[in-house]
């Protein structure tokens, strides 16, 4: 499981200076799988629903949410459906998740 984490750590030393503190890092959730701060959470739902043998995963959300939802469901071959209404066409960029 785990192909998020490890996420970079850039310190801010001009940030540093200005608030006369000694050290801030500032996190790069850009660069997990998706390049969303969503993936950490949803690898989590992923890893849940394969250690209890669930085949399937039904989910609403926002973009960047179900965006990392499709890309881990299809990295470990569980089946995601997403729920759209009709006034929700930017959900047919999801493809076949889509019901």
């Amino acid at each position: 499981m785990k192909k998020i984490g490890k996420t970079p750590l850039l310190r801010a030393r001009n940030i540093e200076k200005k608030l006369g503190v000694k050290r801030i890092y500032l996190k790069l959730e850009g660069a997990n799988s998706t390049g969303s701060k969503q993936d950490r959470f949803v690898e989590r739902i992923v890893y849940s629903a394969i250690s209890q043998n669930k085949k399937i995963i039904v989910a609403e959300g926002s973009k960047p949410y179900l965006k990392s939802l499709a890309f881990f469901t299809d990295l470990y071959h569980i089946k995601l459906k997403v729920i759209q209404y009709k006034s929700q066409k930017w959900k047919n960029s999801l493809g076949s998740h889509v019901i």
